[in-house]
C-alpha cells in the first residue's frame, strides 16, 4: 500500500511571514523569535505553500507573534505580551448583554478605558466600530496589528450571535503597503486604505440580535479564537469541508474530538443549522466525523509506531474494543490486520 501524508489540517505559514518578517527589519533574529515560540517551526521560506502549521499550534504562534510584535514598535509600553486571558476577557464583555448592539457598546467602552479608542457609530449605510488608538502610525507595523484587529473583532461579534455578520465596508487609516499583508484577504470585503479611521460597517439590523453565548460556550473554543481559520479565505466553502477540517485539526493535536454543539459554535450557526446545511450536502456531522476517525485511524496504523490502544485514544474511542469493531465496520478488516497489509507483512 502506498505510503501518504495523514490528511491533517494545518494553517498556511504565510498569514503569520509579515509578522516575522517585520520584527526581523526591527533587529530581532528569525532564529530567536522561532525560539521564543516553544513550537518547531522552519527557518527558510515562511511564505512557501508547502510551510504550515497545525491548527492548534497556529493559534499560539499567531497570538506570540501579535504580543511581540506590539512590543516590539512600542504599542504596549507595559511589555506584556498580548494573551489568551486579553481574548478570553473581551469575549467575556460580550456575556449578560441583551443584543449585539449592548455588546457593542460594552466593547467600546472597555476598549477606551484601557487606554484605546472605540466607539459605535450608527448610520444610513449601516453600523461602524471604529477602533485604533494610533492613529498617527501609519507604518506596516501598524497595518498588520490592525488588520489582526479587524479580524478579530469581526470573528467575536460573529460568535456571539452564532450567525457570521457579513461586512459592507473595511477601512484603514495607513497606506495600501507595495507588498502585501495576507491578513487583509481574510475579511469579506474589500479593504479601503487611506481612511480616516479604522473601521468595520456592516448590516444595522445585526444590532437586534440576541447575544446566545455564555462562558460556559467560550471555555470550549477560545483555543480557535485568536484566528478565524475556519473562514480563512474559504467563508463560501461547504459546512462539510469545513467541519472536516476542524475535526482533523483535534485529531491531529490529540484533543478530544469536539462535540456537535462545540462545532457549531465555532461555524458560528446552531445546531438546527449546522444540521440542516450539512443535510444539504447529502451527509450528517455523525458521517464526517466518522470518516475523518476512519483517515486518521488508517494514516496512523500506515506511517506511525503508536498501538492499537494508543491509536483508539486519539481518534475518541476510550476501549480499544469499540475502536476495533468500528474500524472493522469502516474497512471491512481488523486494525492488527490492516497494519500488517499496509506494511507488507
Amino acid at each position: 500500500m502506498t505510503r501518504i501524508e495523514p490528511p491533517l489540517a494545518k494553517v498556511p505559514l504565510r498569514y503569520v511571514a509579515p509578522m516575522i518578517l517585520e520584527l526581523e527589519k526591527l533587529g530581532h533574529r528569525r532564529q530567536s523569535i522561532i525560539n521564543d515560540t516553544g513550537i518547531d517551526l522552519p527557518l527558510g521560506n515562511l511564505e512557501s505553500k508547502k510551510a504550515s502549521q497545525p491548527v492548534l499550534d497556529f493559534n499560539r504562534l499567531y497570538i506570540h507573534l501579535l504580543g511581540r510584535l506590539r512590543v516590539a514598535t512600542g504599542l504596549d509600553k507595559t511589555g506584556a505580551n498580548f494573551s489568551m486571558d486579553d481574548l478570553e476577557l473581551i469575549c467575556t464583555l460580550g456575556f449578560g448583554c441583551p443584543t449585539l448592539h449592548a455588546a457593542l457598546h460594552r466593547i467600546a467602552a472597555f476598549c477606551r478605558v484601557a487606554g484605546g479608542s472605540a466607539e459605535v457609530v450608527e448610520g444610513a449605510g449601516g453600523v461602524c466600530f471604529i477602533f485604533g488608538s494610533y492613529q498617527h502610525r501609519k507604518d506596516r507595523s501598524v497595518l498588520i496589528l490592525t488588520f489582526a484587529s479587524m479580524l478579530f473583532f469581526h470573528q467575536i461579534f460573529s460568535w456571539l450571535i452564532c450567525q457570521r455578520i457579513p461586512l459592507r465596508a473595511a477601512h484603514v487609516i495607513a497606506e495600501k503597503p507595495r507588498d502585501p499583508v495576507i491578513l487583509d484577504e481574510l475579511l469579506d470585503v474589500e479593504v479601503e486604505y487611506n481612511q480616516n479611521c479604522n473601521m468595520l460597517m456592516f448590516p444595522t439590523e445585526y444590532l437586534a440580535r440576541p447575544i446566545a453565548r455564555t462562558n460556559h460556550d467560550l471555555q470550549h473554543i477560545v483555543d480557535y479564537i485568536p484566528f478565524d481559520i475556519w473562514y480563512s479565505g474559504h467563508a463560501s466553502a461547504p459546512i462539510s469541508n469545513r467541519l472536516r477540517m476542524m475535526i482533523r485539526a483535534t485529531l491531529e493535536s490529540s484533543v478530544p474530538i469536539m462535540s456537535v454543539s462545540v462545532a457549531a459554535q465555532v461555524l458560528n450557526m446552531s445546531m438546527a443549522t449546522m444540521r440542516r446545511r450539512l443535510a444539504e450536502e447529502g451527509t450528517t456531522f455523525v458521517e464526517v466525523k466518522n470518516q475523518c476517525q476512519r483517515e486518521f485511524s488508517e494514516y496512523a496504523l500506515r506511517c506511525t509506531d503508536e498501538s492499537i490502544e494508543e491509536i483508539a485514544l486519539r481518534v475518541g474511542y476510550r476501549d480499544d474494543r469499540a475502536f476495533r469493531r468500528a474500524f472493522r465496520q469502516w474497512t471491512g478488516s481488523s486494525p492488527s490486520d490492516y497494519r500488517s497489509m499496509a506494511r507488507g507483512g
